[in-house]
C-alpha cells in the first residue's frame, strides 16, 4: 500500500485503513516518515459498540491470522463478527489452519497468502471491491497468483 501512495496508483485521500486493537510501537516504526501514515488511523483496543461501529462503516474487512500454532486449530470470533455484517472479508490465514476450512465456505471471504500476491492485481482488486463491495458474489479458488488474476478478470468482465 505504501509503494501505491508513493508511486500516485492510490489517492491518499479515497482510502482510510481502520486498525483497531493492541497495535505495537514496534510494528509501526518502518512506516514512520511514510506515505501510508496519512491513511492509517489507528484506534488502539475498542468497546464493542465502537468496533461495531466501525465495522459497519467499513467498505471491507481485513481478517489477519499469524501463521503460529496456537491460531492454527482456532477461529477467531471476529471472523464470525466480520460474516454477520455481510461485507467483503480480506483474508490472511495460514493454509493448514481451521480459519482456511471454514473460510472456503462463505463467498464473501477472499482468502490471499502474502507471498503471493501481486501487487498490481491487489490494487485494482482492492480499487473494485471498495467502488462496488456489495456486488461481488465469488471468491478466490486456488489461492495462487494465477487464481488471482482469474478472478480479477471475471470481477473485471462483470463491470
Amino acid at each position: 500500500i505504501n509503494e501505491w501512495l508513493e508511486s500516485g496508483s492510490l489517492n491518499s485521500s479515497d482510502w482510510r485503513i481502520v486498525i483497531a486493537g493492541n497495535m505495537e510501537a514496534e510494528l509501526i516504526k518502518p512506516f514512520i516518515g511514510k506515505p501510508i501514515l496519512s491513511i492509517l488511523d489507528i484506534k488502539g483496543p475498542l468497546s464493542r459498540m465502537q468496533a461495531t461501529a466501525c465495522m459497519e462503516e467499513a467498505d471491507f474487512l481485513w481478517l489477519i491470522v499469524p501463521d503460529v500454532d496456537s491460531h492454527r486449530d482456532t477461529v477467531p470470533a471476529k471472523f464470525f463478527d466480520y460474516l454477520a455484517f455481510q461485507k467483503p472479508v480480506l483474508a490472511f490465514v495460514p493454509l493448514q489452519s481451521s480459519v482456511f476450512e471454514l473460510s472456503r465456505e462463505f463467498p464473501q471471504v477472499f482468502i490471499f497468502q502474502p507471498e503471493e500476491l501481486d501487487p498490481v492485481e491487489s490494487l485494482r482488486f482492492l480499487q473494485i471491491l471498495k467502488d462496488d463491495p456489495q456486488n461481488i458474489s465469488f471468491r478466490a479458488s486456488g489461492y495462487t497468483r494465477a487464481a488471482q488474476t482469474l478472478v480479477l478478470e471475471a470481477i473485471l468482465e462483470k463491470l
